[in-house]
């Protein structure tokens, strides 16, 4: 059980990046999730933002989104 813990630990795959505005400010408070899962995080006071997403996460879609924006969808 040991092993499988660590690998499943291991298998894993970090997405990092900045929320900005329109007006090239970063948004702090932003939500970044992956669509369909309950994997996401908020960005920080620069608007920065470190995702950690399981390895066997392909093809999806990661979905930022702010109150009073639009919400906004990219592939990962």
């Amino acid at each position: 059980m040991l092993f499988i813990g660590i690998g499943n630990a291991l298998a894993q795959r970090t997405i990092t990046g900045k929320v900005t505005g329109d007006d090239g400010q970063p948004v702090l408070g932003a939500t970044i999730a992956i669509k369909g899962t309950t994997v996401g995080t908020i960005s920080g006071l620069d608007g920065s933002y470190s995702l950690t997403v399981p390895a066997n996460v392909k093809g999806d879609t990661i979905v930022f989104s702010y109150i009073g924006k639009t919400t906004i969808m990219e592939p990962i």
